[in-house]
């Protein structure tokens, strides 16, 4: 037994010797000693005791160093033939022969130590560590003593990695959120001096460029990034979970990787993971002194032994939208046509940088190639993008709105020169806002209600709907009709949060909110004397404080707009009255009605249908399918009298007496 000592101790006095020399840096700086010494110089800021930093050297002098096999040999000519490998007693045996001070072996047997955590482990898995348990490396450590990138293993269920040398080509420049990003260096940098535990929580929408700052945090620490997803974590089981942690630390520790924690605000909304998220933060901020969490709702309170820095980012402006779009299109090596102005879609269009990116990138897809005198070039026209960037937009209501669909133009409506001044001048406000809200300062003067609120008023069948699909096409939006029915409860508060939910849907769709025969909802409030009236005022104040919120357009359409009382006259942008059309207009809109294919017979007059009929362009269109039927019938032309008969019908629905007489007086036909 002497002589097994005496030999262990004159081998480790030369690998200590080895292993804690000068390493000269420039020739050895990537060595396994320059590694080692590395720990060896660093072991303090990780809490180790020497006897733990022991034990990591003999877990690498197993793994790496030759001469270690005799020595086991040695050891199992000892009285115990049962050991195969170094063990925790073999440390603490030789902690005896250097260490002058008493040995404290508590630490090295605990299984939660930061030692057994992250660098060695048991051989074999027992319920407990004993002094005869054997020790080894843990997976991925010996990769970084050679130098490797430590695998992600299981932790690439969840978790990604960006080196150093790689964050500039993937983040590129800072475009937007340039206050706040002054800010997270700020805070960056003294939790790096001080080393004192942080975290930045970056709030704002998805997309809006979280990772991208804490990418480029990492650059400014010289840092690596890991990007970790709550959601795909919390998906895992309990032993993934486990070995997923144990990587993550390993990372952390040897390769000063920065951290980013992906949150899933809707898990944490619900409880469902809670606990278990603190804990996670509980646990990493044991081993790194900054982390860096992104979501849109703000970090739970309950995290009060760690300093919280919430930096919100707010929404990007225009001409930080151009930017993106000029940039990524630069990227990805293709350019805009003509007839893209850029300046016009960004105010149409609010999108923040990861749906712009992701547009540019489908509209690759559905673009063709241009040949120049010099090259083929990639163009994106209008079309193909704003075909994409409604695609990116596409709101999901749940059953409470139904997207329209229709390709009613200007040519297809007949309202009143003053009704299309005013569409006019819709359609300005909507191109034009970039350039009056922040080239002008006007955003400083509105903090809310930029959005448009458009009432459309006028008797039935006037074309009030058609109104409302031709200015969804002339500005190229979506447009979903909000079904009343579905909103509206006789339960308290059921309403509100239907309405609520409308919103929250349309919030970064783009789309325009059409409130069609919106009577029932926005009456005029009347004297509160039940309990029943205060309901119904509550509901109509919690809808104009959200029109007010809303940012793009909310259309009301109403058959009797003297229901609608001062307050919430005040918060209407446009108030247009879709007339009950005269002859003129009647006329305008029989020629219109018919599709180029349709077979018309010699006889028709319309002017006399437009005369005589005093019925709404809905009628008009009812009457002319019911003629274009009766034709098909006979196999020939939609005559004049089909189309008498089927008006005829129209106008008695509008509760006047039969004008057949007079529809097909003068044409010698029979009445």
């Amino acid at each position: 037994m002497d002589n097994y000592l005496n030999e262990w101790r004159d081998f480790l006095l030369d690998v200590l010797g080895e292993i804690t020399r000068d390493i000269d840096e420039e020739s050895e700086s990537d060595s396994l000693l320059a590694r080692f010494n590395y720990l060896y110089e660093e072991y303090n800021l990780w809490g180790l005791s020497k006897l733990e930093f022991l034990a990591l050297i003999f877990a690498v002098c197993k793994e790496f160093y030759p001469q270690i096999d005799r020595l086991i040999k040695l050891a199992n000519s000892t009285e115990d033939n049962s050991k195969k490998s170094f063990s925790y007693g073999l440390v603490a045996l030789t902690a005896g022969l250097f260490f002058h001070e008493d040995i404290d072996i508590g630490s090295l047997l605990d299984e939660n130590s930061f030692l057994n955590e992250i660098f060695i482990c048991p051989e074999k898995i027992t319920e407990d560590i004993r002094l005869g348990t054997g020790i080894k490396l843990r997976s991925g450590v010996s990769n970084y003593f050679l130098g490797k990138v430590i695998p992600l293993g299981t932790a690439s269920l969840c978790a990604r990695c960006i080196a150093e040398e790689d964050l500039d080509l993937v983040f590129g420049e800072v475009i937007a959120h340039k206050n706040a990003y002054e800010q997270i260096l700020t805070i960056g940098s003294m939790h790096e001096v001080v080393a004192m535990e942080g975290i930045i929580f970056l709030k704002a929408e998805k997309g809006a460029g979280k990772k991208f700052l804490a990418g480029k945090l990492a650059d400014e620490l010289e840092s690596n990034l890991m990007i970790l997803d709550v959601t795909k974590f919390f998906n895992l089981d309990e032993i993934e979970r486990e070995k997923v942690l144990t990587r993550i630390i390993q990372l952390l520790v040897l390769y000063k990787y920065l951290i980013y924690i992906d949150c899933n605000d809707e898990e944490m909304k619900n409880g469902l993971h809670e606990s278990e998220f603190i804990r996670l933060l509980t646990y990493i901020s044991k081993y790194t002194n900054l982390i860096v969490m992104g979501g849109t709702d703000s970090i739970s309170t309950r995290l009060t032994s760690v300093d919280i820095y919430e930096i919100l980012l707010e929404r990007i402006s225009d001409e930080e939208q151009q930017k993106f779009y000029e940039n990524f299109a630069k990227d990805m090596e293709v350019k805009f046509a003509k007839d893209v102005k850029l300046s016009e879609i960004t105010s149409k269009y609010r999108l923040n940088a990861g749906k712009i990116r992701k547009v540019i990138k489908n509209c690759l897809m559905d673009i063709d190639s241009v040949q120049t005198k010099d090259k083929i070039e990639i163009v994106i026209n209008k079309k193909v993008l704003e075909s994409q960037i409604r695609k990116i937009c596409l709101a999901k209501f749940d059953g409470l709105a139904t997207r329209l669909c229709s390709s009613f133009t200007f040519d297809d409506l007949t309202v009143s020169s003053e009704a299309r001044q005013k569409f006019d001048g819709i359609i300005n406000r909507v191109i034009y806002r970039g350039t009056v809200l922040e080239k002008y300062g006007f955003d400083k003067k509105l903090p809310y209600g930029r959005g448009l609120v458009i009432a459309l008023y006028g008797p039935p069948g006037t074309g009030k709907t058609m109104a409302a699909n031709v200015l969804a096409n002339e500005l190229g939006l979506d447009i979903y009709r909000i079904d009343l029915s579905q909103i509206s409860s006789k339960y308290i508060g059921e309403s509100e949060k239907n309405l609520g939910a409308v919103f929250d849907a349309a919030k970064d769709s783009n789309a325009i909110l059409f409130f069609d025969e919106a009577d029932a909802l926005f009456a005029k409030r009347t004297d509160v004397t039940s309990s029943n009236d205060k309901h119904s005022n509550s509901e109509t104040a919690f809808l104009l404080q959200k029109m007010e919120e809303y940012e793009g357009i909310s259309i009301l359409a109403t058959n009797v707009m003297q229901n609608f009382d001062s307050a919430f006259k005040r918060r209407i942008t446009y108030m247009i009255n879709i007339e009950k059309p005269g002859a003129e207009e009647r006329l305008r809109l029989w020629e219109n009605v018919f599709p180029e294919d349709a077979p018309l017979a010699e006889d028709v007059r319309l002017e006399v249908l437009a005369q005589k009929a005093d019925i709404p362009g809905s009628s008009i269109k009812s009457a002319a399918v019911a003629a274009a039927y009766r034709a098909a019938a006979r196999g020939n032309a939609i005559t004049h009298e089909d189309l008498a008969i089927c008006t005829d019908e129209e106008y008695k629905k509008t509760g006047h007496t039969s004008i057949l007489r007079d529809l097909l007086y003068g044409y010698g036909l029979p009445t």
